[in-house]
């Protein structure tokens, strides 16, 4: 496949990645869903504006397309700093990143133009980025569930190895002069692994959020669990007495010389008292 059918790709997995998520946000309107929405929506902005490149105005295309696809990155581990610390004050290391990586793409495309020291800066960048977050959330993996955690380690290992092999290729298909349109190489692989990052990252998300959501609901059922016991609820205290009073009205029903017929409605239980006694 081609340079542009990559592009045009990315583009649609984007959207499709986008309206996914922001479905689910609506769904489930919770806060650090809608900040991964604004990062999906992030990426997709970024896969159209590289999908512009080969207009007249390419270093926009160039340079707020980068800019989105790292801020896109910075919304997904703020919206994991939500999710888990319940904290949703920007740190001041995430406009860093933000500030140092606008730095560095403008200056190697309008003032040193560079594709090579362009691709290296965002790859290294990106690396320290992924580091932090990895040092920062590495305490909460212990207690994911093990198919949770294995998904998670796998899209952060599969992201930290895009991030290298941007570095490896950048160094061996490109050299400092080289224009954009002469490091098909190096862009076709950036298409590829923005393809399957977008995937990847989207499916961890909603994993992570299904395993919040079991959490919660186990939560809920202790606190209910002993009220079962008690009248507070129709539990399993009015089970066991209502098996209790039609237990007594067989037994009279068996010692008096005619039929005993009553009435007793629970609708609740209805199903398994008719198993039980007919």
């Amino acid at each position: 496949m081609s340079q542009t059918g990559f592009t045009l790709l990315y583009a649609g997995v984007s959207i499709a990645v986008f309206l996914s998520c922001l479905v689910i946000t609506v769904y489930r309107r919770h806060k650090p869903l809608r900040v991964f929405a604004y990062a999906f929506a992030c990426s997709t902005i970024s896969s159209l504006l590289l999908a512009m490149q080969t207009l007249d105005n390419i270093a926009v295309s160039i340079i707020w397309g980068n800019l989105f696809f790292l801020l896109s990155y910075i919304l997904i581990y703020f919206g994991t700093q939500i999710f888990y610390e319940n904290e949703s004050r920007w740190p001041l290391r995430f406009g860093i990143y933000l500030g140092v990586g606008a730095v560095a793409i403008v200056w190697f495309t309008l003032f040193d133009y560079s594709v090579l020291w362009r691709s290296l800066a965002f790859a290294l960048l990106s690396t320290i980025l992924f580091v932090d977050f990895v040092l920062h959330f590495r305490r909460y993996f212990h207690a994911m569930q093990p198919t949770i955690r294995t998904a998670l380690l796998a899209t952060l290992i599969f992201t930290e190895l895009s991030f290298i092999g941007r570095i490896i290729i950048a160094l061996f298909t490109t050299q400092p002069t080289s224009l954009a349109a002469q490091a098909t190489a190096l862009n076709t692989y950036i298409m590829f692994s923005y393809v399957i990052s977008s995937i990847f990252w989207l499916t961890t998300l909603i994993l992570l959020d299904n395993d919040r959501l079991l959490a919660e609901l186990q939560k809920q059922n202790l606190i209910l669990e002993p009220l079962a016991h008690t009248d507070k609820l129709t539990g399993l205290h009015n089970r066991n007495k209502l098996y209790e009073t039609i237990s007594e009205y067989v037994e009279m029903a068996n010692r008096l010389p005619r039929p005993l017929t009553f009435i007793i409605a629970d609708l609740d239980n209805f199903k398994n008292v008719n198993d039980t006694f007919g």
